[in-house]
């Protein structure tokens, strides 16, 4: 990271220093006043053969001792500069890099500590014996909600509503054995606000005798649900819930013991939840 770091500033500094020379006039020149001449001649060329190398002008001796400073030697001592930042500045920096690169990627096997070590056997010992932690403020749970009453069997028309609610994208709809006519109504909501309120719209308006609610077992049912249940049974007379798998119609032993603890824990036993199709086609279900 160090010789990155300090990388990134030659570079930086490189392209300051090349703007600069760029657009503005420098002078360069040496001064001495005990220093014989011939001594920055040699300082130049032996600081300027490396550059030299990857074609960086090197001033000659001329060029070194003149007093006249000219606009072409000006700009040999510019890139003779410029070679030897580079050369002795940035490249040096490079290369540590790739060798810091290459030393990490071959040592970096060893970073792995040895867990049979005793120092580790010793901190794995001491973690086995920690006490697990104590739930001193668990949840007491919620008390089950008034059951919604529903409507007079008077006031029922003789319809039945299938809803799938909420259903997985590749479940197959309308499910095999349903069909829509007359006295059956078929519709699929994603369980959105918009869908839930048009649909409770036109519950309202058909007060159907029966609704069966199709949901996938596999899913977690949640308060939206619940709120969706209650103003479902505000609407109709009795609701089935149908939970059926998207690949198969028919839902694992275990997944809808789920939803029926569900439905008892939120105290809706006017909901019959089945989870076979010839109880939810039939009418026979098992009450939660």
């Amino acid at each position: 990271m160090s010789h990155g770091i300090w990388s990134l500033s030659f570079a930086v500094v490189l392209a300051a220093l090349l703007f600069a020379l760029a657009f503005r006039s420098y002078t360069l020149s040496w001064e001495t006043t005990i220093l014989d001449p011939d001594f920055f001649v040699r300082a130049v060329q032996m600081l300027g053969w490396a550059p030299a190398q990857l074609g960086f002008p090197v001033p000659d001796a001329d060029t070194v001792r003149s007093a006249a400073r000219d606009a072409a030697g000006q700009r040999t001592w510019a890139l003779w500069l410029t070679g030897c930042i580079v050369v002795y500045g940035l490249l040096p920096r490079l290369a540590l890099v790739l060798l810091s690169a290459m030393v990490w990627h071959r040592r970096r096997a060893a970073l792995q500590p040895d867990w049979n070590a005793p120092y580790y056997s010793k901190l794995k010992a001491r973690f086995a014996v920690l006490a697990p932690p104590t739930i001193v403020d668990a949840d007491p749970g919620r008390a089950p909600g008034v059951a919604p009453g529903g409507l007079a069997p008077s006031q029922l028309s003789d319809m039945l509503f299938v809803v799938g609610f909420e259903l997985p994208a590749d479940a197959p709809w309308p499910p095999e054995g349903l069909h829509a006519d007359a006295a059956t109504e078929i519709q699929r909501i994603d369980g959105s606000a918009p869908a839930r309120r048009a649909l409770l719209d036109r519950l309202a308006q058909a007060r159907p005798r029966s609704v069966l609610l199709i949901c996938h077992a596999a899913s977690s049912p949640d308060r939206g649900t619940e709120r969706f249940l209650r103003d479902l049974l505000a609407h109709c007379g009795a609701c089935r819930l149908w939970l059926t798998d998207a690949a198969r119609d028919t839902a694992d032993a275990g997944a809808p013991q789920r939803w029926i603890e569900w439905l008892q824990g939120t105290g809706l036993p006017r909901v019959t939840a089945v989870h076979k199709r010839e109880d939810a086609l039939q009418g026979q279900g098992t009450q939660p």
